[in-house]
């Protein structure tokens, strides 16, 4: 706990600000919320519970009902808004998911659920992959409007650690999901992005990070959150992998156009 605590304070304190969004990831059986919610309620930041790891198929059947009726009611008992990015990245998980139709079903039977248990303050989170905008797949899993509160996906520029990927810029990565979200009429927010360093080319990684930050102001305005996967889990996502990519990302975080929530 304290190492976590530690870790979004040392990153809070290198960037200049507080963070407007805490993300945690939970598995499927894992109860929440945890002492994560109310410490990063408790620090005026909103917490988003990604919740994600079984069949679409058995959620809406009933098989967990009591469960998600007992994680309906820990969310209400926070009684401030939580971002729950509900079965993300449902688009590339098909061990989960036979068929958008399915996973449509099993959202809106969760929805409903927390519905009943009045757990209103459960901000629904619906959060593709980006690419999928792109083949005309992540909009089949839309489960509709009145159950859908924000529109997320999630991009990387994967290269250069991932064989044979292109260098991507972040509004290249989100276009296609932006076109298609802003039609929608309903706020929307990048859940996970990232940019690895190019030592062949020092200074690629700080580049990318500025012209986000400027494709968010003058391509993507109704993207109003933009969470960072400041992680090594998969590849060196690191934010301050350099000084000079702290920099650039510093300067994105503190940036008039991010420090005004609510918008």
């Amino acid at each position: 706990m304290q190492d976590q605590q530690f870790a979004v304070r040392n990153l809070e304190r290198k960037i200049g600000r507080k963070l407007d969004v805490n993300h945690y990831f939970y598995a499927f059986e894992k109860p929440f919320p945890t002492w994560r919610e109310p410490w990063s309620l408790q620090r005026g930041s909103i917490p988003m519970i990604s919740w994600n790891g079984t069949s679409a198929a058995r959620i809406a059947a009933g098989r967990y009902d009591t469960m998600i009726r007992q994680r309906a009611d820990a969310v209400r008992k926070l009684g401030q808004p939580v971002f729950l990015r509900f079965f993300w990245e449902m688009d590339g998980k098909p061990e989960y998911v036979d068929s958008p139709s399915q996973y449509i079903r099993a959202w809106r039977h969760v929805h409903d659920i927390f519905a009943r248990r009045d757990a209103t303050n459960a901000v629904w989170t619906w959060c593709p992959n980006a690419w999928s905008f792109t083949e005309g797949r992540g909009q089949k899993f839309y489960p509709g409007g009145s159950y859908v509160d924000w529109l997320c996906a999630d991009g990387y520029n994967w290269a250069p650690g991932k064989h044979g990927s292109k260098w991507r810029s972040f509004a290249s990565i989100f276009s296609d999901f932006y076109r298609w979200g802003a039609k929608r009429h309903k706020p929307m927010m990048v859940g996970e992005t990232g940019v690895q360093e190019d030592r062949r080319m020092p200074g690629r990684k700080r580049q990318w990070l500025l012209k986000a930050k400027d494709a968010m102001k003058r391509r993507f305005p109704r993207i109003r959150a933009l969470i960072y996967f400041h992680s090594n889990s998969i590849y060196p996502w690191w934010v301050d992998s350099s000084r000079k990519s702290m920099k650039a990302y510093r300067s994105l975080a503190r940036s008039d156009y991010f420090r005004t929530r609510g918008r």
